[in-house]
Order: C-alpha cells, then sequence, then structure tokens
C-alpha cells in the first residue's frame, strides 16, 4: 500500500486509520507496532521506551509529546513520563507513598493530578459509548 501525504505525522494517522498501527523507527529498521498490543510508553530523557504486550521493551529516540499526537484515542497521559494504553488499565488503587497508581498487565505506574483528571474524562467517554451503544 502506498500513502501519499505530505508529512510523517499525516501518513501515521492515515495508516493507523487504515491499519491501526504506528510506525517507528529505531537503529534496526521501520518498524510497525499494533496499537492493541502496546501496554505504555514511558519517557526517559531524549528517548522513549514502549512496552508491549509480548513483554518486549523497544527503545525509540523522541518525546511522549511525539508520540501522543500519534497514537489512538485509547491511550492516555497519565503522568509527566507515562502514557497508557486504557484497554490493558486493570485497576486504579490509592498508595500513600505514590498516591494514585495504575496498574496495567501486573505493572504500576504513578499517576498525577492532571493525569488522574484524563483517566475520568477518558472512562466517561467509554461509558457515553457503551451506553450508546445499547
Amino acid at each position: 500500500m502506498i500513502i501519499h501525504a505530505k508529512t510523517t505525522q499525516e501518513a501515521d494517522l492515515i495508516a493507523q486509520k487504515l491499519t491501526a498501527q504506528l510506525s517507528i523507527v529505531t537503529p534496526n529498521g521501520l518498524f510497525f507496532l499494533t496499537l492493541s498490543e502496546i501496554l505504555c510508553l514511558m519517557s526517559q530523557r531524549n528517548y522513549v521506551e514502549i512496552a508491549m504486550i509480548t513483554g518486549e521493551h523497544i527503545q525509540v529516540r523522541g518525546t511522549l509529546k511525539d508520540f501522543e499526537l500519534r497514537l489512538g484515542s485509547d491511550f492516555v497521559r497519565i503522568s509527566r513520563s507515562t502514557i497508557i494504553n486504557f484497554e490493558h488499565l486493570q485497576s486504579l488503587d490509592t498508595s500513600l507513598i505514590h498516591g494514585i497508581v495504575a496498574k496495567v498487565s501486573g505493572q504500576n505506574y504513578t499517576v498525577s493530578q492532571s493525569g488522574y483528571q484524563a483517566l475520568l474524562t477518558h472512562l466517561a467517554r467509554k461509558e457515553r459509548e457503551y451506553a450508546h451503544h445499547d
């Protein structure tokens, strides 16, 4: 398939709608990740680590902001350094030390206040979509 687009971001948006995939460039080449298989993305300075359901962790040069614009609506930024795939969210818990904690596929991630609000907004949208389909 050939996609004609003016920018990489525009091509990514078209590809996502057609295939629900995210294209990434690593030192080993160009890869396409299935969005539903991504658990979360974590910022590490000038790199982003992508955790997959397979247990694989892929490190890519870039910022979370770059990826945030390219991900589908199932992804929620829960802190300055973490974006999670809402479809893999198992629970939200509170901790005396870490505050609000999101459990994604068995791993715990600290949720900021703005991230908590983003999760509540996303949950409300999901509930409206679910109620609309009934």
